[in-house]
């Protein structure tokens, strides 16, 4: 069992204890640094949020990565990575109890999860990510990789294998990267706001950006919606769907102090982070 802080209300935080299977795993490379939230057209996605820039490059047949799917496998698959302590990933047996690991159904047809789980499978571990950091005008650390060596997917929702399971062998920059550097979120936020890719990456977001806050900071709109609205043409348009989200984000991480500020940004406070980084 390990513990989290939970707030009520500001001034008042109880300790509770979090089962084991709740506390979760993402690379903090694509938090700092999102993934697009509707299809892409084009073969490199580029994301900036102030000094880092994230570039995710991939073949016509595949195309980038993008929405909610692509998320729960790189929370998924980190997880299993950094508690096993291993590059070597077993899907499962059947694509079936694969879905159900990332808490979805399985379901068939044109518009089916079976159909989109299959394809952000093969183009998040087909794609090429570079990872950038500019620290000053004379200096920039850059790290690009593949997230797989090696990749066996099976996509008969029935079917089961008697010697081999579905397989990833993770790169060994992605592995480090996850020992190292991986966020530790909780599951059950996860879960309770996977309909939604911006609500998720702002959850995922603010509880990075909180674990090493000293001082009460503000987040300009414009800097946010780089990182978060690139969809967005009308600069209201985000600040409205961003404010919503946020709403969210603090329904179930209700410790953290930030709200929006129309015309300004997001004001963000020092705050507990959702799980203690002493209990994982």
């Amino acid at each position: 069992m390990r513990k989290i802080l939970v707030s009520f209300d500001e001034n008042e935080l109880a300790e509770i204890t979090t089962p084991l299977e709740y506390i979760v795993y993402v690379p903090k490379a694509l938090v700092i640094t999102t993934l697009p939230y509707t299809k892409f057209e084009g073969t490199e996605f580029i994301r900036q949020n102030g000094h880092h820039r994230l570039s995710v490059l991939a073949s016509e047949s595949v195309g980038i990565p993008y929405g909610v799917i692509p998320r729960l496998l790189l929370i998924w698959v980190a997880t299993e990575a950094k508690i096993h302590k291993t590059r070597d990933i077993e899907l499962g047996r059947s694509f079936r109890s694969f879905m159900s690991k990332l808490n979805l159904q399985c379901t068939g047809g044109k518009n089916g999860t079976i159909g989109r789980v299959r394809q952000q499978l093969r183009s998040l571990f087909y794609c090429s990510i570079s990872s950038s950091l500019m620290v000053n005008e004379w200096q920039d650390i850059e790290s690009g990789m593949r997230l797989a060596d090696y990749s066996h997917f099976w996509w008969q929702p029935h079917s089961t294998f008697s010697d081999n399971t579905g397989h990833i062998k993770l790169s060994e920059l992605f592995y480090n990267e996850i020992v190292y550097e991986a966020i530790p979120i909780d599951l059950r936020a996860v879960r309770s706001l996977q309909r939604s890719p911006m609500a998720l990456d702002i959850y995922m977001w603010i509880s990075w950006r909180v674990f090493k806050l000293k001082k009460l900071c503000v987040i300009s709109w414009d800097e946010l919606q780089k990182q978060f609205g690139a969809n967005y043409k009308k600069g209201w348009h985000f600040e409205r769907a961003f404010s919503l989200h946020l709403r969210r984000v603090k329904q179930v991480y209700p410790q953290v102090l930030a709200h929006t500020i129309k015309g300004q940004g997001l004001m963000l406070y020092p705050s507990q982070t959702h799980v203690l980084p002493r209990c994982v």
